[in-house]
């Protein structure tokens, strides 16, 4: 069961979860894609876990920024 008070209706994180330290992440194929806030932005990272590897670290300044270069990346590297 989702708290609305820590998901959205698409089951994504709200605003106030990841403020408190959640962290939203996709993983497919051991590429772990994960958005989170980092005291001042909400940070977006994509890491292989197969060869150790940082495939992408990106920051934004708001939610709307972020959950757009997330999705970007899913479909970047879970589309293979």
């Amino acid at each position: 069961m989702n708290t609305p008070i820590f998901h959205n209706k698409d089951n994504s994180l709200t605003v106030y979860a990841l403020r408190c330290g959640y962290i939203e992440e996709a993983e497919k194929d051991n590429i772990r894609i994960t958005l989170e806030w980092d005291s001042c932005c909400y940070a977006i990272k994509a890491y292989n876990h197969n060869n150790h590897t940082r495939l992408a670290w990106d920051n934004a300044d708001t939610v709307k920024e972020a959950r757009k270069i997330y999705k970007q990346l899913i479909r970047t590297y879970h589309a293979k």
